[in-house]
This record gives structure tokens, sequence and C-alpha cells, in this order.
């Protein structure tokens, strides 16, 4: 079964920008595989992808966003603890392939950081929607209960809809925007960081690490930017309606005093092979140690254990048959025919169930 290599570049490419930029060496690169692009250190030259693990990263001339980011959230938790947590991980899985053990993926464990923005603005302009409050109906419920008519009062909370319009001037910090076209999948995955960590940036924290480079700019961004102010409008245009309830909200605005920072989130980075070649990424949040990815059970395996009951069940049911035959020459045999037989239809019974077990485990991974 193959490994997962990591051998170094034989002519390394320097980039006196990128080092002047970032304030340590940074080579431009990307997977010829996934099409990522990464920043990576010299001492990580000619690494696999930590996207994909599925190519080495190949030098490229240029990227899209050389500047270094503002900020930076470093690591808080060690490649010892994300160990331990690859135990509790993978507990309940059977029949792993090789590659899936603690140890192994601790030993691929890959420092990354990956980008978002942070989109502070200000806004203004005028507004219209329908704002709902809420009141109070009463009303009564007639009831026939032991021979006779009773009457039971009920309270019922409606809605009453009324238009609004007017005009709004806000500004907002700090709104969580991807830098990464994968970034819903990936939050999803890792958990939420604790962005209050966040530090200046500085060079020493991406030793032996690798940066995602931002794959969506402001400008290609700056869509899902307009829907979080206007998202933080609508709610301060309910409060000031002190309404309980809002729909239909539309915003005719202009935007003042826009200013992206970039934020470098940790991660690490590991992957393994399962006994048909696949590669299965997984991540994990560096401040939290949540585990993000998919836990295969190994179906060769399974299939082995499988057949092996198969053939157990007809071991058991030869020797049943020729203990029977045995039999009428000795009468003891009989018995042990009986109980051969009986190991052949425990073993028939079981065969099947480590391969439809691997089967299903994989589906419902899959699946999530």
């Amino acid at each position: 079964m193959s490994e997962i290599p990591n051998t170094p570049l034989e002519t390394p490419v320097e980039y006196p920008d990128l080092s002047a930029l970032w304030g340590r060496p940074l080579q431009a690169t990307h997977c010829p595989h996934c099409g990522v692009a990464h920043l990576i250190p010299a001492e990580m030259e000619r690494a696999l992808c930590p996207a994909c693990f599925e190519a080495r990263l190949e030098p490229q001339p240029s990227i899209n966003r050389p500047e270094a980011p503002e900020l930076l959230i470093n690591f808080s938790t060690n490649p010892a603890q994300v160990q331990a947590g690859f135990e509790t991980w993978l507990k309940g899985v059977w029949l792993r392939p090789k590659e899936l053990q603690p140890g192994m993926l601790a030993q691929r464990l890959t420092r990354t950081f990956i980008p978002m923005w942070l989109v502070d603005g200000g806004l203004s302009g005028t507004w219209q929607a329908q704002m709902g409050y809420d009141y109070q109906v009463a009303s009564s419920q007639e009831a026939f209960r032991n021979g006779k008519w009773s009457t039971r009062k009920l309270t019922e909370t409606r809605i009453r809809w009324e238009p609004r319009a007017g005009s709004a001037e806000r500004s907002y910090q700090n709104l969580n925007i991807p830098a990464l076209e994968e970034h819903t999948r990936l939050a999803r995955g890792l958990g939420k960081f604790n962005l209050e960590a966040a530090l200046g940036y500085s060079p020493a924290p991406l030793e032996n690490a690798s940066v995602r480079v931002p794959s969506l700019l402001p400008e290609a961004a700056w869509p899902q930017a307009q829907s979080g102010f206007e998202r933080l409008a609508a709610q301060d245009c309910q409060r000031a309606a002190q309404a309980q309830h809002i729909d239909e909200f539309s915003i005719q605005a202009q935007y003042q005093n826009l200013n992206w920072t970039q934020l470098l989130l940790p991660i690490y980075t590991t992957a393994y092979r399962d006994e048909q070649g696949k590669v299965y990424p997984i991540l994990i949040n560096g401040q939290t140690g949540k585990i993000f990815g998919v836990r295969h059970a190994s179906q060769p395996q399974a299939r082995n254990w499988s057949l092996g009951f198969l053939a157990l069940a007809l071991f058991c049911f030869v020797i049943g048959l020729l203990s029977a035959a045995a039999a009428t020459q000795w009468a003891a045999l009989g018995i042990i025919s009986l109980l051969f037989f009986g190991g052949a239809l425990l073993a028939g019974i079981v065969a099947p169930i480590p391969a439809f077990w691997a089967w299903n485990f994989n589906r419902k991974q899959e699946g999530s």
C-alpha cells in the first residue's frame, strides 16, 4: 500500500517580493490536481497539496493577492492533542483501512492557515418592509365531556402586518465574509473560531505552515458582504419599528468607507488512503481540535471477514454431513454432526454482517 510522501524540491524558486511583504521567504505554488493556490515556506517545498493530498505543489509565477494579512489566529492545539482527538474520533470504526490510524494521521499533520475577510463599512439609503406585530385574540372552545358541555377559554397569538418605510444610516464592523469558495463547507465542518483571539500579523507563526491564497477577492466576495450589510440593516430597522417580525425588506443604499481585512485561521490537515487508492483529506480546527473528514471502513477487510465466515460455514456443513453419514456406525457422531450443522448455520448467519456493516457505514459517512 502506498504511503503519502513528502520529498524536497531539487531547484528552489525564490520570490523576493513575497518575502518582503510577508517578512519571511515564501513561494507561490498551486496544486495541479485541485488547482488550489498556496504560499509555502522553503521547508515545505514540493510538499503534497494540503487541500487534496493528491499531487505535489508546483511553483507559479504570481498570485492574485500577494499582500500579507492584517490579522492572524495562532494554533491553540498541538499535534499530541490532535492525535488524542483521533483516538476518540475513530472509536466505533471497525475494520479500518491500514492508514486510518491515529498515529499515521498524526505523522502527516500539516499546519495550514485559511483566509477569511472582515469587512467594515457604512451604508445610507431608504428602505421599506412589512413589519409584523404580535397581538392576542381571546376565544373559547366548547367541549362535551362526562355528559355535559364545558367551555374552555383560549388565547391565540396572531400577527398584524403593516407597511413601513424610512431612511437608514448605519456603520458596521467586522462582517465575516468568505475568502474561499468552499468557506461554507469548511465552516460547517470545522465549527466556529474565536475571532477575539486574533492578533496583528507576524511571520513567526508561519514556520512550517502553508497559507491558502484567497480564491474570492473583495470584488467577487462583495455580493455576500452586501447581503450581510442589508441583513444587519433589516435587524436595526425592525428594532427601531419595535416589530416582532419583518418581511419583504428592501433597501436602496450607498456604501461608504469600506475596509477589507484579511484574517488567517489555523487548521491542521492530514489524509489517509484506502485499499482502492482513494485519498481522504481530514481537517482539524487549530483552535478547538474539532475534526472534519470522512471515516471509511475497509471494504476489502470486511469482504475477507465475510468470506472467512462463509468458508467456516461450508467447512462445518461438510463435517456435519460426514459425521451424520458415519453416525450409522457410531451413534455418538450424531450429536457431533448436529453441533457442526449448528455451527454452519451460525457462521452462515454471521457471514454477511461484516460486508453489510462496512457498506452501510461508508454510505452514511458519504451522506453526512
